[in-house]
């Protein structure tokens, strides 16, 4: 169990590490580093090979990051679901209609039971349009596993709906 604490508008929690991580905007993005695995953790990770044998297993597992600081952090660090709209908003990214989306967009998972939570975020790497309906590639972080390349509904996650979003930071032509 871990004691988390408020402070200076980022969060600690005991016992894990946090880096400065700052949106476009200058706020901090509340965050933690962990390098701990249990024995249950590990245990599990035999089970998504088993499970899902078809799909591109990337790397080693580790507890560093999550999907989301693998999404919005360059694989540094966790990033707590609650904080995905924020980073969004900060950070100028604007949503894209499924038929407008490209390799690079950022896909969002969000539960479609009415709670807005998002437990997985992405990116779009491949559209794959020789087969109908067309099949979307994702890379991602499944949890403390790996990195994983996966059809956008074929995952631990296919009960949510998709969002598609693509970060707008444009520069501003001079007149």
């Amino acid at each position: 169990m871990s004691l988390i604490i408020l402070t200076n508008n980022a969060i600690y929690e005991e016992n894990k590490q946090s880096i400065h991580l700052q949106s476009s905007v200058g706020n901090n993005i509340p965050n933690y580093q962990t390098k701990e695995l249990s024995q249950f953790e590990i245990n599990t990770f035999d089970f998504y090979p088993k499970k899902y044998p078809f799909i591109q297993f990337k790397g080693q597992p580790t507890p560093i990051y999550n999907c989301h600081g693998f999404t919005f952090a360059s694989k540094r660090t966790n990033i707590y679901t609650r904080d995905i709209r924020s980073i969004l908003r900060e950070d100028s990214y604007i949503q894209i209609a499924r038929d407008n989306i490209l390799p690079g967009d950022i896909v969002l998972y969000v539960a479609n039971d009415g709670s807005g939570d998002i437990p997985h975020t992405g990116m779009l790497i491949q559209i794959d349009k020789t087969i109908k309906p067309e099949i979307l590639y994702i890379l991602g972080k499944w949890g403390k596993y790996k990195e994983v390349i996966h059809p956008a509904l074929v995952c631990e996650y296919d009960n949510c709906n998709l969002e598609f979003w693509r970060n707008n930071h444009g520069f501003v032509k001079a007149e």
